[in-house]
């Protein structure tokens, strides 16, 4: 008797266990997940920061040494967010770069604030984010090559995304001068 009590017990806890493992794996779960954003440069900019724009918004800069582009249609891929649009806001920052004071006004790295408003499908449901990037462009070493593009992002919690997205990682990307087109690559450590 005393060994069927044992293996009750012992196949209790294994159902218990088994309960935890279940419940353990249907909540968020946090990956390395990846996202594309494609955004046309070619819009009318506004001296200043963008204005109502989240993070875009916070450059600490004159409407002398600041320009705003906004690309109201920009295009996003990828495990982040699905698949969408966004509107893309860019807060470029003259009075950050480097060097102050260039031989060459194509010579310069650049700070560049951006908020990406997004909505998009992802894995079949429909959702909204917003994401945060401080990014810095830096011109092209010559005189037919595209700019390059470096930095991090954050996916805002305030508003949260439309399914709890949380996280933040990296960004590379680059100009296309012959598109007048920005692609941009985002790596991060993303739950959802």
């Amino acid at each position: 008797m005393k060994g069927w009590g044992v293996l009750s017990m012992a196949g209790a806890l294994c159902v218990g266990l088994a309960g935890v493992a279940f419940g353990a794996s249907s909540g968020p779960t946090t990956k390395t997940l990846t996202a594309k954003l494609v955004i046309n440069y070619n819009q009318t900019q506004t001296p200043g920061a963008c204005p109502n724009a989240g993070y875009a918004t916070l450059a600490a800069c004159s409407t002398d040494t600041c320009s705003c582009l906004v690309d109201p249609n920009a295009t996003i891929s990828g495990k982040i967010a699905g698949k969408g649009t966004a509107v893309v806001s860019i807060t470029e920052d003259e009075s950050q770069q480097v060097p102050l004071t260039p031989s060459n006004s194509k010579d310069v790295c650049t700070p560049m604030y951006v908020n990406a408003d997004i909505n998009s499908t992802l894995k079949g449901n429909p959702q909204t984010e917003t994401i945060s990037m401080h990014l810095v462009i830096c011109h092209a070493l010559t005189a037919k090559g595209n700019e390059s593009i470096d930095g991090g992002f954050g996916i805002e919690t305030t508003p949260p995304a439309s399914n709890g997205a949380t996280g933040w990682g990296t960004v590379t990307g680059s100009t296309d001068n012959s598109t007048e087109t920005a692609t941009l690559t985002l790596k991060g450590s993303i739950t959802q």
